[in-house]
């Protein structure tokens, strides 16, 4: 009876060759473990060098700005930290960092993945920006890490680049690929072909000739990679009993890490709280003292105001008693005297006013004898009268006529 269920699975020799290229992968991390510890050593000591001038950590380190801070602008695609750093350490750690990087504009570089407070201390933590998402706080250097990060990082920092050969570079990137499509295969299956062409890029990374070639780590690496190659993979098991045991272990591990990290990560968390809140009541008690400063200055200035309005309040007082006794003399004085001439001012007015009105009345007098007078001489006429005819003559100020007596004879 031919084998089915798990039996059937781990009898395929396709599934032995995924699992074949897994161990590769897993074997490849061992090799490159310690050439990649020293390389990014190397590296942290010579941006200490260029940014200190040193080989130390300063003594000056941030411990405000955080990894969320750092956001990729949507339109130039520049990563920068929104808030800057107070004292201007993370900011040029950052900038480093990225021109180290081999694409600085990439979105896929995760600030998340480090303390960034620890970029000027921790290597690890330097190289953790080049990685993908994930590689957090349980990622303390190679041996945590798996062969995509480390794949990746060689990669994406040019440091690296220096360090390999052409053809060893262009492997980075073969080999992650290739990572990615094992691991994510649905049926976990590998064909015969693909294993023998994974497994030779594999260890052709290993042998890269500029500085991995010598490396003891790398020699055992390609031994066991090409024990697995050849040899033949059976895995089975006694019972069910003994499958579901080791299901159960594999979850009780997976949690125990998972429980583990998020220890860790809550003790960093509270480490922080305890920074922010330190630093909240230093800023309280900083603004209060503010506070209290100037409470004192405003109370100072409020005495000095209301002394000043005591001041206008007693001359306002002298200047309201001044304007009464002032009202009291125009009273008793000068109202009676205004009063007089007012009515002299009337009086006069009325006297001008008649004055006019006789005027107008000797004019128009005046002018209608002189009219007649016209009219008699034009005709002709004598006039004949035993009464003298009075002689107009010129009106005087006074308004009266006066005039002189003449006869005249036939």
């Amino acid at each position: 009876m031919p084998p089915t269920g798990v039996n059937a699975k781990v009898k395929d020799p396709e599934y032995c060759n995924w699992l074949k290229v897994g161990l590769a992968l897993y074997y490849l991390k061992d090799g490159l473990g310690s050439f990649i510890q020293d390389e990014v050593d190397a590296m942290h000591q010579s941006l200490l060098q260029k940014l200190y001038n040193a080989s130390t950590v300063p003594a000056q380190l941030c411990s405000i700005c955080n990894a969320k801070d750092v956001k990729q602008n949507r339109n130039t695609y520049i990563w920068k930290f929104n808030s800057r750093c107070p004292i201007s350490l993370c900011d040029t750690w950052l900038t480093e960092l990225l021109a180290l990087c081999t694409n600085p504009t990439s979105s896929k570089l995760y600030c998340e993945n480090c303390d960034v407070t620890a970029w000027p201390k921790s290597p690890w933590e330097c190289a953790k920006f080049y990685m993908p998402r994930g590689q957090t706080v349980h990622n303390t250097g190679p041996a945590q890490s798996d062969s995509q990060a480390l794949l990746t990082l060689m990669a994406n920092c040019k440091h690296f680049h220096s360090k390999l050969s052409p053809g060893g570079i262009q492997l980075t990137h073969t080999v992650s690929v290739i990572r990615n499509t094992v691991m994510h295969s649905v049926n976990m299956t590998v064909s015969d072909n693909d294993r023998t062409s994974i497994i030779t890029d594999i260890i052709k990374l290993l042998e890269d000739p500029c500085h991995l070639k010598s490396l003891d780590e790398r020699k055992k690496a390609v031994a066991e990679i090409n024990k697995i190659n050849t040899d033949s993979l059976e895995v089975f098991f006694n019972t069910d009993i003994e499958l579901e045991m080791m299901a159960l272990r594999a979850c009780a591990e997976g949690c125990r890490q998972e429980l583990g990290v998020q220890r860790v990560e809550t003790e960093k968390t509270v480490e922080s709280l305890k920074e922010e809140i330190q630093d909240l009541q230093k800023k309280i008690k900083d603004k209060v003292g503010d506070i209290d400063t100037k409470c004192q200055k405003m109370g100072a200035k409020v005495n000095k105001l209301t002394s000043g309005l005591k001041n206008v309040k007693g001359q306002v007082r002298t200047q309201s008693a001044m304007v009464k006794k002032t009202d009291k003399l125009l009273k008793r004085k000068a109202l009676p005297g205004l009063c007089q001439q007012k009515k002299k001012v009337r009086k006069l007015e009325k006297e001008v006013k008649l004055i006019q009105e006789r005027d107008s009345q000797a004019s128009a007098a005046t002018a209608s004898q002189v009219s007649l007078l016209n009219v008699e001489s034009e005709a002709g006429l004598t006039l004949h009268t035993s009464f003298p005819i009075q002689e107009v003559s010129s009106a005087s100020q006074d308004g009266n006529i006066h005039l002189s007596q003449k006869y005249f004879k036939n």
